[in-house]
């Protein structure tokens, strides 16, 4: 298909174009949870209600969305069954045992999943959260585990093929023409900065290069649901992280055509006015493999080069989350043992859930609050259907009638501006409250005691938040800056050896991503932060870059000095060479001496050079 978007005849069903973005996801949400709760009944599925859940944690706006996170849904779950069922079969009567292993399990896979993006987390976590809901589901009854396996598997895949099938009828493949879209814009936004850089007129925005950066970098999720959307998911996934890495590297370039512009055009700055057609001609080059991707994402066809984004891994955090978690889940074992309440196991599951999975948001207790928050009007939503609709009628017309509006509302919410983060967890807590089955019960203090371990999950997962290892943004913002200063050192130093720039490039920019949602809201001293951030990133590209230049002309670079790397540039531009790897090197040596020398002070501060 060579169109820059796909055909709208692709979808069977298509909404009235005069339907907002919120009311077709909203219908097609409700659809998918009726569908998903009929199929349930009438195959008499002992699990209903996880089908019901699948679907509100599922539901996303556009089908790449859906289908990346069921895709993962489903691969955790299958994986956490088989491991509860290991487990439960390796100690049939040993509760200890059992609680232990699921604590170890579900840490191990939260630190899985602080190191992973995107849906890959919310697997990674699945999958450990998963043992609980089977294995300590079914702690009692040991002999029950593989049916419990079997049910929840039904429910899951019930459910994913539920919004499977209303967003084929429904929906058209809109991640995809996004993200074309989208990688359009940010190309012309990197042209246009280029030229900026080109005219000389300023001095490139630092903070406007790294939102830049931060902008074109967030694409690779959006990537990552229009690939599944389509064929040749693998080809269009290459071809998104070339257009990606191209604009990236323009981006970089921008900082380095000014540096070595501003010098003016005499005789002594030849070797500047080198640098500077040197880094037009980079220029170029990472403009030519953006376009190259665009195009060949647009024509589901491999890119001409083939690159690989990179992505700072924050162990250290990964660790506490998992430490934190099996902490919080352990000491919550202990209080379901001694309260010998009936609803403990409940309690605990969905604790070590939540705590698991809101571990990795920028403010986890701000995230358990919201959570919290939507448990009140959730609550309410399922005691009228339970207790005040239903009981009035029966059948599953008024059943899909009652639960649907609801069910409406909510998912509308999730995509209102000002509700949004209250959306996921309204749909999440009515069909978790609602649990509907064949045969309904309608026990008044049975859903009160279900709504009151709720609230009691949310407390305790907000006091594990506070109380045990509490996510520091100052903290996260340290360790990206660590990482940052050990690798700029290193290559100061000359101990990197041939790496690729481009692989760097990523690295930078996802780790300044990273650091602008730590430092917060910009305020003038954060934003001096960032700025500073950028331009010791921006110093370990330059090295890099005339490092590679003596290896490729096989050389070693002396440890970086700014007065030993204008000597050395201009007795590479006495040579006379003009190769590839002699330009690159004298671009190199000249953008590392100029950014040493502004920044000098801030070096000597950090301890990254002496004098």
């Amino acid at each position: 298909m060579s169109e820059t978007t796909v055909d709208a005849s692709f979808v069977a069903l298509p909404l009235p174009g005069f339907m907002s973005d919120g009311i077709p996801f909203a219908l097609r949400t409700t659809l998918a949870l009726l569908l998903a709760y009929w199929v349930s009944f009438a195959i008499q599925l002992d699990t209903a209600a996880s089908a019901g859940v699948c679907v509100a944690i599922v539901a996303q706006p556009s089908p790449g969305m859906a289908m990346s996170k069921a895709i993962w849904r489903a691969a955790g779950t299958i994986l956490g069954g088989l491991v509860a069922i290991a487990i439960v079969g390796a100690f049939p009567q040993n509760r200890t045992m059992v609680l232990c292993c699921f604590t170890l399990w579900l840490g191990a896979c939260t630190f899985v999943g602080s190191l992973l993006r995107d849906f890959r987390a919310y697997g990674a976590v699945l999958c450990g959260y998963t043992v609980g809901i089977i294995a300590v589901g079914s702690i009692d009854a040991p002999d029950a585990v593989f049916l419990a396996t079997l049910n929840r598997v039904a429910a899951i895949l019930i459910g994913i093929i539920s919004v499977a099938l209303v967003n084929t009828v429904l929906s058209a493949p809109t991640a995809f023409n996004g993200l074309l879209a989208d990688l359009g814009k940010r190309l012309s936004e990197a042209e246009e900065l280029g030229r900026q850089a080109v005219s000389e007129d300023a001095r490139p925005n630092e903070i406007l290069l790294v939102q830049a950066g931060a902008a074109t970098l967030s694409l690779r999720t959006a990537a990552t649901y229009a690939t599944v959307e389509l064929p040749q998911g693998r080809r269009r996934a290459e071809a998104a992280a070339a257009a990606i890495s191209g604009i990236l590297g323009m981006i970089t370039t921008c900082a380095g055509i000014w540096n070595a512009g501003r010098h003016g055009s005499s005789s002594a700055d030849a070797a500047m006015n080198l640098c500077k057609a040197e880094r037009i001609a980079e220029f170029d080059c990472q403009s030519s493999i953006a376009r190259d991707g665009l195009e060949a994402l647009r024509d589901h066809r491999a890119p001409t080069t083939i690159l690989v984004l990179r992505q700072h891994h924050d162990l250290l955090g990964a660790a506490l989350n998992a430490t934190r978690t099996m902490i919080a889940v352990g000491l919550a074992c202990i209080f379901c043992v001694f309260a010998g309440w009936p609803g403990a196991t409940l309690l605990l599951i969905q604790m070590a859930a939540f705590t698991a999975l809101l571990g990795m948001q920028p403010n986890p207790f701000i995230a358990g609050t919201r959570m919290g928050v939507s448990l009140v009007p959730a609550a309410i939503a399922a005691g009228l259907v339970g207790f005040v609709l239903l009981p009035q009628a029966s059948g599953f017309v008024p059943f899909a009638l009652a639960v649907g509006l609801f069910t409406f509302v909510f998912a509308l919410m999730q995509r209102h501006n000002r509700l949004s983060p209250f959306g996921p967890g309204l749909l999440l807590y009515l069909t978790l409250l609602l649990s509907p089955s064949n045969t309904e019960s309608f026990d008044l203090s049975a859903f009160m005691n279900t709504v009151l371990i709720q609230f009691v999950a949310i407390a305790f997962m907000l006091l594990a938040f506070r109380l045990i290892l509490p996510v520091s943004r100052e903290r996260r913002l340290s360790r990206v800056w660590y990482e940052m200063a050990h690798d700029l050192r290193r290559t100061m130093r000359g101990g990197q050896g041939p790496v690729s720039e481009q692989a760097i490039r990523t690295l930078r920019f996802d780790r300044l991503a990273q650091a602008q949602v730590w430092l917060g809201k910009p305020t003038p001293a954060r934003l001096a932060v960032l700025r500073r951030l950028y331009r010791f990133t921006e110093l370990e590209v330059a090295l890099q870059r005339a490092q590679n230049g003596f290896i490729a002309r096989g050389e070693t670079l002396p440890p970086a000095d700014p007065v030993a790397f204008a000597a050395l540039a201009q007795g590479l531009l006495a040579s006379g060479a003009r190769d590839a790897s002699t330009l690159r090197a004298i671009s190199g040596l000249h953008e590392a001496a100029d950014l040493m020398r502004e920044n000098h002070r801030a070096l000597r501060h950090y301890g990254l050079v002496e004098g």
